[in-house]
């Protein structure tokens, strides 16, 4: 089980585009790929690997704010105050996690200003035999760096005990 704020890189998605031009003609190919992250992990970062490309094509990368994400961290930032503080209190004692509790809430406060989801699009434009670029192509791998910032209670609790030592 991952602690809150531990960070990994995953292969997020693949895509790929390929169009070759006819007699006279132009073709295209698109792609696209959404990068849902994990239950309670975020989006920190993106690097983008592009294993083949050649003439008219294009690789865009970009965030869209995912309104469910959204509402799992605002649901995960009252727990902190609720529901966590009150098993937090049972085993600690008033006061005594009060520190630790505060820094599990800037870790999750900071990296989740952006609830997003990651979407990648590739199109690949072939143009008429005879043309230059007649075969266009492109692929490329998309890694996520992405960060737990905890689904339930017990994910609070347990990254307090961590930072306690206990």
């Amino acid at each position: 089980m991952p602690n809150i704020g531990d960070r990994e890189t995953v292969n997020a998605v693949r895509v790929s585009a390929d169009a070759t031009g006819g007699y006279g003609t132009t073709k295209t190919s698109n792609d696209s790929q959404t990068y849902v992250p994990p239950d309670g992990y975020v989006i920190i970062n993106h690097e983008v690997e592009e294993n083949r490309a050649k003439g008219d094509r294009t690789l865009s990368v970009g965030y869209e704010e995912s309104a469910e994400i959204k509402t799992k961290i605002e649901e995960q930032k009252s727990r902190l105050e609720g529901e966590a503080k009150g098993m937090l209190t049972e085993v600690y004692g008033e006061g005594n996690f009060q520190g630790e509790l505060d820094q599990v809430k800037t870790i999750i406060e900071s990296h989740t200003v952006r609830p997003v989801v990651l979407v990648v699009k590739a199109h690949a434009k072939g143009h008429p035999r005879g043309e230059a670029d007649n075969h266009s192509y492109i692929e490329a791998n998309i890694k996520a760096e992405i960060m737990y910032v905890g689904n339930n209670v017990q994910s609070i609790v347990d990254a307090v005990k961590h930072l306690k030592g206990s």
